[in-house]
């Protein structure tokens, strides 16, 4: 993990944007879901409930892991209610359309019509803070289908209709489920405070 400047925890709460969403985020969940990238050294006072589809909370036994470790689902409601307690959030905003676009070696952002990030950040005074994951696009190899291709259509469909993408993707050779051993960097960037809300005057 590399920080560009400090996150004062009596100035907060934050809003962590992370991209690229990759095919399951081993970026955030590295960087905030644990301490592995030494989180609490360099931000002390702080700590980073990782929200997601609240599909991932039906699954069984996963979603008291999930819970336990003090993820959400991204609702507004879940949203609110932790900004408002001074809990910081971590998303992706890109969201399950990006997921489909993880592609080795890029970095597509999805964000037209994908704003309420922002809008929470107006309302509640919240500063965001831009998280890029580079590498997280390495960690699986990804099967993409021609834009319009029926397949594609497909994968859009089902993501319309259930909430998440399926995307057709492997990591190990034998044990496709688990990401492949390439390096991830997560570039924590300076905070962007609302118009009216910044707590000190700029340099």
């Amino acid at each position: 993990m590399r920080v560009t400047a400090p996150l004062p925890a009596e100035k907060g709460p934050y809003i962590f944007v992370c991209h690229p969403h990759g095919i399951i985020g081993v970026s955030p969940m590295t960087a905030f879901g644990t301490d592995a990238c030494g989180f609490s050294t360099a931000f002390p006072g702080l700590s980073v409930h990782l929200l997601g589809h609240n599909a991932i909370f039906r699954i069984p036994f996963f979603r008291e892991w999930c819970l336990m470790h003090g993820h959400g689902t991204v609702s507004k409601k879940t949203c609110l209610h932790l900004l408002r307690h001074g809990r910081c959030i971590g998303l992706a905003p890109g969201g399950a359309k990006e997921s489909l676009e993880s592609v080795p070696g890029t970095m597509r952002l999805v964000l037209r019509s994908r704003k309420g990030f922002a809008k929470l950040a107006l309302s509640t005074g919240a500063a965001l803070v831009p998280v890029l994951g580079f590498g997280e696009n390495d960690v699986y190899s990804t099967v993409q289908f021609e834009k319009g291709s029926f397949r594609r259509k497909l994968q859009e469909q089902l993501q319309n209709r259930l909430g998440f993408a399926l995307p057709v993707f492997c990591g190990l050779s034998w044990l496709p489920l688990v990401p492949r051993r390439r390096p991830v960097t997560t570039l924590v960037g300076a905070p962007l405070w609302p118009p009216g809300t910044w707590p000190d005057p700029p340099d």
